[in-house]
């Protein structure tokens, strides 16, 4: 979801959160399906990318090394953000 064009949303999603979206995407097995779903998502997105996450890192300030990125990525796991996929 691309919830950065809204300035003021909360990007944690939650219970109440209604649909802002959505993709199918069908494929023999579940990676190959969630690579689709995630390339629908953002036309520019490879799928699993790692660089997708280095650059929400970069739009947040935030050193993509060392302890800031384990600490960044504990947080990313635990809250459920449109980010978080990427983080995986």
């Amino acid at each position: 979801w691309d919830l950065q064009k809204f300035s003021t949303v909360d990007c944690r999603i939650g219970s109440a959160m209604q649909s802002v979206g959505e993709v199918m995407a069908i494929g023999r097995t579940f990676e190959e399906t969630i690579q689709k779903a995630l390339r629908m998502v953002d036309e520019s997105s490879l799928g699993f990318d790692p660089i997708r996450f280095d650059l929400e890192l970069n739009r947040r300030n935030v050193p993509n090394t060392g302890a800031s990125l384990e600490a960044e990525l504990k947080k990313e796991l635990a809250n459920p953000t449109p980010v978080r996929v990427w983080a995986i």
